[in-house]
């Protein structure tokens, strides 16, 4: 009997004054929905009876030592051994890579990313269960410093930007997609995350803006990309 759906979202959210995830995703959310705090320690809600998971991203390095990102990285390889559906994004997607291979996975990008960013899909693409039949070509919005490289053995790359070749890739065999951009937040969303990094981060805001995607083009892709992987069974 196949159970209704309950997303889990791994909030790795730092500061909630300047980034909340969970508000971005779960405004395209129609079903039941729990979340965790890896940062805080938080893991109460029902992490084994999740029928998908949604991990966010961060303004934390995946690169860091911090024990939470490791004990977050230990559940993360628990629930895609279980084959349970997993939806990354951002420092999420680089933190699958890191549970399911190591840290040799992930390393802090030459070439970051900020604003909104043109994405190919690959010619895989086209027969994924998420990403089939989306255009060829998609614009997200886009933050940050470290990125999946080598892509692990194996993965297929699903898409990818002229400074970030594994921008979305599928774990084969599993249920798992990681996404580099942010398809869940919103032009002017967008703009105020980069608007406070630049204030907050004094020391990263010229790398930021040396790196900057100036015109603001959403694809929206949003509501189809959640229904979509709300329809995968583990």
């Amino acid at each position: 009997m196949t159970r209704a759906p309950h997303v889990l979202i791994i909030d790795n959210s730092v500061d909630h004054q300047v980034y909340r995830p969970v508000e971005h995703w779960t405004r395209h959310l129609q079903v039941p929905w729990s979340t965790v705090r890896p940062l805080i320690g938080d893991w109460k809600s029902p992490l084994w009876e999740a029928t998908h998971v949604i991990i966010t991203g961060s303004e934390a390095s995946i690169c860091g030592n911090e024990p939470w990102i490791e004990q977050a990285c230990e559940r993360v390889r628990i629930l895609a051994q279980r084959n349970v559906p997993i939806l990354a994004s951002c420092f999420g997607h680089q933190m699958v890579a890191r549970a399911l291979f190591g840290r040799q996975q992930v390393r802090p990008t030459p070439t970051p990313e900020f604003g909104w960013i043109d994405l190919k899909l690959s010619p895989q693409a086209r027969t994924d269960s998420v990403f089939g039949g989306f255009e060829p070509e998609l614009s997200l919005y886009s933050a940050h410093f470290d990125e999946v490289h080598p892509l692990p053995e194996g993965w297929i790359r699903l898409a990818s930007s002229t400074k970030c070749e594994n921008a979305v890739v599928r774990v084969p065999n599993r249920p798992v997609w990681g996404i580099q951009h942010h398809p869940e937040i919103g032009v002017k969303e967008g703009q105020r995350l980069l608007d406070d990094f630049l204030v907050r981060y004094p020391a990263k805001a010229q790398l930021i803006q040396d790196n900057l995607q100036s015109a603001s083009r959403d694809s929206q892709i949003t509501g189809q990309l959640v229904s979509r992987f709300l329809a995968v069974v583990g």
